[in-house]
């Protein structure tokens, strides 16, 4: 492993879109969520350069917002450690 990768903080966005319509509060709740640890299995991706295991990873921080009008969509960041599989994440 690369030193210092388990420091990096990796920053992400995605439109997201829900099937019925989202609540402010429901946004608000993500925001308030700081230093969550995950366990992640090794992305079947990376399985022919690392060994299958379970590892801790930390989601730093989230906000969402809503987009215009349509209370359907949204957008979400986050702050992530660098060795997290983000898409899995969404």
């Amino acid at each position: 492993m690369k030193a210092g990768e388990e420091k990096k903080i990796k920053r992400y966005m995605a439109l997201c879109i829900s099937s019925d319509p989202i609540e402010v509060q429901s946004l608000e709740q993500l925001g308030n969520i700081k230093d969550l640890t995950l366990s992640q299995k090794t992305p079947v991706r990376v399985l022919h350069r690392r060994p299958l295991a379970t590892r801790p990873k930390i989601v730093h921080s989230m906000k969402a917002w809503l987009l215009e009008n349509p209370t359907k969509l949204c957008k979400k960041g986050k702050c992530i450690s660098g060795l997290i599989y983000a898409p899995v994440f969404y």
